[in-house]
């Protein structure tokens, strides 16, 4: 499936779940808005999945989250429930607008959060709902202060103040390969990828990651203007020198701009090196300028 990640845009394998939160947040404004897709889960509706939810919020604020307005909508041509709620906090209140929809690609949620809310947000909820479509294209210009993104399966209009999320998760669904792009405000890496972040070690004196094989060479996105370096290494995780697991990374770093990079870093248990192998070279072979 294309995903156009801003500057970078490649191919993402069927076999990857995307597990990203996208996540559009403008601090200074106090507006935020998150998009998750999950897998979806037998006999569950949109009205479960709110009402879980809901109940949530209920609990974690001290004010409580009344409901202001609730109806059921559909999104994408799937079941969905659009609900306003206040949080209330005990000072200044938030109001957020939660959907929540049950398609053929899992369950999604969409909420709008907004700081000291001015009775507008309902209508730019209903905007940014109405204006999701699949992410192939071609899509009409988006309205003046709107600009479109993509959202895992589908893509959205969505406040031009909002921006981009610098970070995206993929796995697959038995969790044997992890995927992560991120971009990173500093020139390509060349170099083994930091391995304790694939790796969790709980005792540093009983554990240790011993490099078995390692391999790194130049890249070439051809005709695609992207460049940097491809590597893939081996590692053996040890708890008093007797080998627990063995792992295999895979890490893609892009130049970008002078001072901005695109990483892409697998991660793969012995049960996955097969699969992020196979992964890899869809993803360095469709890898292109997006935007």
């Amino acid at each position: 499936m294309h995903y156009d990640f801003g500057e970078v845009a490649m191919d993402i394998p069927i076999v990857l779940l995307d597990e990203t939160t996208y996540a559009f947040k403008d601090k200074k404004a106090g507006r935020a808005l998150l998009v998750s897709t999950s897998p979806p889960l037998p006999n569950i509706t949109p009205d479960v999945v709110s009402a879980e939810l809901i109940e949530q919020l209920d609990q974690g604020f001290p004010g409580g989250a009344p409901i202001l307005s609730q109806e059921d909508i559909t999104f994408l041509g799937a079941p969905a429930r659009k609900t306003a709620l206040l949080l209330k906090s005990g000072g200044a209140d938030a109001s957020m607008h939660l959907m929540a929809a049950t398609g053929n690609w899992g369950i999604t949620l969409i909420r709008l959060i907004i700081d000291n809310p001015s009775g507008i947000e309902g209508a730019v909820f209903d905007y940014i709902l109405a204006s999701a479509a699949t992410p192939h294209g071609p899509f009409p210009p988006p309205a003046p202060g709107y600009v479109r993104r993509q959202t895992g399966p589908f893509s959205i209009e969505l406040p031009s103040s909002l921006p981009a999320p610098q970070g995206f998760v993929f796995s697959t669904q038995d969790r044997s390969v992890r995927i992560t792009l991120q971009y990173e405000a500093q020139p390509a890496q060349k170099g083994p990828p930091p391995f304790r972040e694939g790796v969790a070690i709980s005792d540093p004196d009983e554990e240790s990651l011993d490099l078995v094989s390692d391999h790194e060479t130049p890249f070439i996105a051809q005709g695609r203007g992207l460049s940097g370096w491809d590597g893939r290494w081996e590692v053996r995780h040890l708890v008093s020198s007797q080998e627990m697991e063995r792992y295999v990374f895979r890490k893609l770093s892009l130049e970008v701009r002078d001072d901005l990079s695109f990483r892409v870093l697998g991660v793969a248990r012995a049960a996955g090196a097969p699969a992020i192998d196979s992964i890899w070279t869809q993803l360095t072979g469709t890898v292109r300028r997006g935007g």
